[in-house]
């Protein structure tokens, strides 16, 4: 490997660093945004203390959104890549070539992957909280 090669390596390792801090604000921004949503997503009688994210990570552990709710997914999805398109972009450079490795390339639809990924992460993450365990067990 030739220092030129040695150096778009280091690079492309730097902006996945960056990419994921950016990626995982970018969905806390969108949770925010989606909390603040008037809309009842879920059936069940959840407690009034619990926000559209705390009723999502629990419907989405036995469904996907689509089954939760019919444009759910469309919604999740526009939050989250307007909030890819207004960040900065010095931002969005650590992002767009987080995952364009040597001769990969920039790739629109693996970069929308890794953010969806992320948010179903915190999703997951958030699921294990104490406020939805003890709901759980209440239940």
């Amino acid at each position: 490997m030739d220092d030129k090669d040695k150096l778009i390596e280091e690079i492309q390792d730097q902006c996945q660093n960056f990419a994921k801090d950016i990626i995982t604000r970018l969905c806390k921004r969108a949770i925010r945004k989606m909390n603040s949503w008037n809309v009842n997503i879920a059936t069940d009688d959840y407690p009034k203390t619990f926000n559209f994210f705390d009723i999502l990570s629990v419907e989405f552990q036995s469904k996907s959104l689509d089954e939760i709710s019919p444009y759910l997914q469309e919604a999740v999805e526009g939050v989250l890549d307007n909030e890819y398109d207004s960040l900065p972009p010095k931002e969005r450079f650590f992002v767009d070539y987080s995952q364009c490795y040597c001769d990969n390339g920039y790739d629109p639809i693996s970069i929308q992957q890794l953010i969806y990924n992320r948010f179903n992460d915190l999703l997951n993450e958030h699921w294990q909280s104490r406020k939805i365990s003890n709901f759980e067990e209440s239940r």
